[in-house]
């Protein structure tokens, strides 16, 4: 009778906030790091436009949003 409430997976595997912080600390200074080095090969606006293009593919990435339209879709 001591039974546990069910949980999601999505639940059990948080990561913690700290490790959000480290990941964006990371990121934070790396983007800026590899921006110099294209600076000699690239424009500035190309570098611009190459980090948010890279950042749009990490959060799609971790995000999914694919899996919305498509629950969307079959439901329909």
């Amino acid at each position: 009778m001591n039974e546990l409430p069910s949980t999601s997976p999505m639940l059990r595997f948080a990561p913690p906030p700290q490790l959000y912080f480290v990941a964006s600390a990371i990121f934070h200074y790396l983007g800026p790091a590899f921006a110099v080095l294209l600076f000699a090969r690239v424009e500035p606006l190309g570098v611009a436009w190459l980090r948010i293009a890279s950042a749009a593919l990490v959060f799609a990435a971790w995000r999914r949003p694919w899996r919305h339209f498509l629950q969307t879709n079959a439901a329909a």
